[in-house]
């Protein structure tokens, strides 16, 4: 609804946009998972997208005796992100349940905090896998450029963030809500030029089934990689692939034929200090300025010439 769009653009605190790629079923299936394991409606609930925000529904993977065994297991089920506390008052006529409020917590203090503090003594920890996540990097005159970071291994399909859920019960029709917060961290200090925060990132499957059976979130490092993306992203209601495509080869094939590609062509396609297109850099400084100026004299009417589009 307009109200949730206007409040997912102006947000300005991490982590408040990923992308899921994947479908339910298989994100279940990479993360082993059997369909008699999956909880809820996943098939009406729950779809990839590229611009989840706070309040859309997205697969999650918690632990649960729930099973016939008896056995601790790992379940399946579509969750809404923004934690709704369990006790939570039942929303007026025509409102609805505020998931911008808690949709991240700080897990360096998860024990001081009565809401996050009581879901762990409960052990509801889950984990969210996502394709990558948004972050918007301040710049001059309170202006934000977004960036879409993804896992660095072209063998890694997700990111397994460490989360945390409750279950929130409309006492009148018996209907049964379930959410989430991510949790977040310290940004690690390949990144932490983007933003000071980034999701708790857990290593691989060994790793998120640490923390949904001993509540370990690590200590390893996943590595990440990063590229400018475009401002439509700040719009929730804009959900295509140009969420997560690389703005700067964007604009390269918005000017296809012209002179750049014999400036390219002439240092074999590299970018300032050698970088191709598509790479991540060390510092993470390279960024889009405005790839097109007019160009100056008499041609300048019906020309525009292009000028270098990195930093």
């Amino acid at each position: 609804n307009s109200a949730l769009a206007q409040r997912g653009e102006q947000q300005g605190v991490m982590c408040g946009r990923t992308a899921m790629r994947a479908s339910f079923e298989e994100a279940c299936e990479a993360f082993g998972v059997p369909p008699d394991r999956f909880s809820g409606s996943p098939s009406t609930s729950c779809s990839p997208s590229y611009n989840v925000c706070p309040g859309k529904t997205t697969a999650v993977f918690f632990s649960s005796k729930e099973g016939a065994e008896g056995a601790e297991q790992v379940f399946a089920r579509p969750m809404a992100w923004g934690l709704v506390p369990g006790y939570a008052k039942r929303p007026e006529p025509g409102k609805f349940h505020d998931f911008w409020r808690m949709f991240n917590a700080r897990s360096e203090s998860l024990a001081e905090s009565p809401i996050f503090s009581r879901l762990l003594a409960q052990g509801k920890r889950c984990v969210v896998p996502v394709s990558g996540f948004y972050e918007w990097k301040k710049k001059d005159a309170g202006k934000k450029e977004p960036y879409y970071v993804f896992p660095k291994s072209s063998s890694g399909q997700f990111l397994l963030c460490a989360a945390l859920y409750d279950v929130w019960s409309d006492k009148e029709t018996g209907e049964r809500l379930y959410s989430y917060a991510i949790l977040t961290r310290e940004p690690h200090r390949e990144i932490a030029w983007l933003h000071d925060r980034q999701p708790v990132l857990l290593d691989g499957i060994d790793g998120a089934t640490s923390w949904l059976m001993e509540g370990c979130q690590g200590q390893g490092h996943v590595p990440l990689r990063w590229h400018p993306v475009s401002s439509k992203v700040g719009n929730v209601n804009f959900d295509q692939p140009e969420c997560i495509e690389d703005a700067r080869q964007a604009v390269l094939r918005q000017h296809k034929g012209s002179i750049m590609d014999l400036f390219a062509a002439g240092r074999g396609g590299a970018g300032a200090g050698g970088i191709r297109l598509g790479e991540a850099s060390s510092k993470g400084t390279l960024g889009p300025r405005s790839p097109v100026k007019k160009a100056k004299g008499k041609a300048g009417k019906d020309a525009k010439a292009l000028k270098s589009f990195f930093l």
